[in-house]
């Protein structure tokens, strides 16, 4: 066994020790082969690749009030050197490249960090230093209200109420330049054929000064979407209604009362609107008290909307009111004597009117005096106490209710019965000589100041009472009196 262990090392000794600059020839020849062959046959190559930058440590800046930009994009373009075989089984993705903040550089540049995500040890990065440009500028927050607006129409008899938006508000952060160009925020919602209420999701949207909208792109906004609420309201033309309080003065009569328009359309819950008949303007807005001639105001009729109605779109809440006033009037209307009667003469007399027609001034509404006609106007006089002879009495005409005659007389003679020229009290038809009735309707025609005047010359009595007619007169007194006398026994 010994010997056989001699042998061995001794075989080993000598392959070691003789020609070993031949061995040593060989060894370099054999390395230089493999060299020559791996270089033929897998070469070194170099290649770019693009990555994305990562920002990190944002907050370095934010905590600040401020923002940054990248105003040349957030990738990096870097070579990379490596085995084709390596090389060729690499992609950008296996690269990762980091820029820090906290090295920022005068607010203007970050130095970029790449890294490979595998076969590190084959491949070589350019050493060259890769930048990320930076903007920076101050950040700012502002809150708006968000408004709320439609497009389309509703359903016929419909119209849209209150929008209601939730959240109410929204807060927007980015850079103050790009803030401050926003003037509101507002939300669009379609309503087109809607006849009950919803809730739907609208996105919000920022718009400027002159109603264009801007990029919000930059921006960061608290809610990126809200619940908008339709009210949806039923809408009714009701009429309107107007009370008075106080009276009108004496000598005024109130003609109408009218509202311009006469009707509003209102909008509200289809069960409240449409238990609404009229809308009623309450009396302390027209005093009749207060009122002297036609008078006009305008009022606004939301103070006198129930609870949950108003007004519809597009339509003017004010309401035009027109009072008409009819005023006292007078007018002189000539009355002949043959329509007045001689009342209350004493037995044995009678009595005749010295002149054909009396003025009589009468004062009433103007709607009153223009239904007058002096034609068919009657009346009276008192001769209660008068005796024989020519007297001044007034007369009294028998007139409507609201029209009031002023003083007026006219003479009467009074003669005892069975003087050769007594004539009849009362002038009928019949008894007028043929042409007297067509000249006194001419006179009637005539201009009133004339009147009295050719009244007074007539001569002749116009009228007398029957002879037979008083003593029948005579006959019921003596009956009444011996009834009376009768009865007190």
């Amino acid at each position: 066994m010994k010997d056989m262990w001699k042998k061995t090392a001794l075989k080993i000794h000598d392959l070691t020790t003789q020609n070993v600059g031949l061995k040593l020839l060989a060894i370099v020849s054999s390395v230089l082969l493999w060299l020559l062959v791996v270089n033929l046959d897998d070469p070194t190559q170099s290649r770019n690749f693009t990555a994305t930058i990562t920002v990190e440590h944002e907050e370095v800046l934010t905590d600040a009030g401020k923002y940054y930009e990248l105003p040349n994009g957030n990738t990096v373009t870097f070579r990379v050197t490596a085995r084709r075989s390596v090389i060729e089984s690499l992609s950008s993705s296996d690269f990762t490249a980091t820029a820090d903040l906290n090295y920022l550089e005068d607010d203007t540049r970050v130095p970029v960090e790449i890294t490979a995500k595998r076969n590190t040890s084959q491949i070589s990065i350019s050493s060259k230093t890769h930048y990320l440009a930076v903007s920076v500028g101050e950040n700012t927050e502002t809150t708006f209200m968000i408004h709320a607006a439609t497009t389309g129409e509703p359903g016929a008899a419909f119209e849209i109420g209150e929008l209601t938006v939730t959240p109410t508000v929204i807060n927007i952060e980015g850079p103050s330049e790009l803030v401050s160009t926003i003037e509101s925020v507002s939300v669009v919602v379609d309503v087109t054929g809607r006849s009950e209420d919803a809730t739907v999701t609208a996105v919000p949207k920022c718009y400027n000064s002159d109603g264009q909208e801007v990029d919000t792109t930059t921006l960061t906004l608290s809610a990126d979407s809200v619940d908008v609420f339709i009210d949806v309201l039923s809408v009714q033309d009701v009429k309107i209604d107007v009370e008075t309080s106080g009276s009108l003065r004496d000598g005024l009569e109130l003609d109408q009362i009218k509202t311009s328009p006469e009707t509003i359309r209102l909008r509200g819950q289809a069960e409240t609107l449409n238990s609404l008949t009229t809308v009623t303007i309450p009396g302390d807005v027209i005093n009749l008290s207060e009122i002297k001639d036609d008078f006009e105001t305008t009022i606004d009729i939301v103070s006198y909307l129930p609870e949950g109605i108003s007004v519809a779109s597009n339509v003017s809440s004010q309401v035009k009111i027109v009072v008409s006033i009819i005023s006292e009037d007078s007018e002189t209307f000539r009355v002949r004597t043959s329509n007045l009667t001689i009342q209350n003469l004493s037995p044995g007399l009678v009595g005749t009117f010295q002149n054909k027609v009396v003025e009589v001034s009468v004062a009433g509404l103007e709607s009153e005096l223009s239904g007058l006609d002096a034609a068919t106007i009657t009346g009276s006089v008192d001769a209660s106490g008068l005796s024989e002879g020519t007297h001044s009495v007034s007369v009294t005409l028998d007139l409507d209710e609201g029209l009031e005659a002023k003083t007026a007389t006219t003479d009467i003679e009074i003669k005892a019965l069975g003087e050769p020229d007594d004539r009849p009290s009362v002038i009928r038809d019949e008894d007028v000589p043929e042409g007297t009735e067509e000249e006194e309707e001419e006179e009637l025609s005539e201009p009133i100041s004339d009147s009295m005047d050719e009244a007074a010359d007539i001569d002749e009595p116009d009228t007398t009472e029957d002879e037979e007619q008083l003593r029948e007169r005579d006959g019921e007194t003596e009956t009444d009196t011996s009834e009376t006398e009768e009865s007190g026994r």
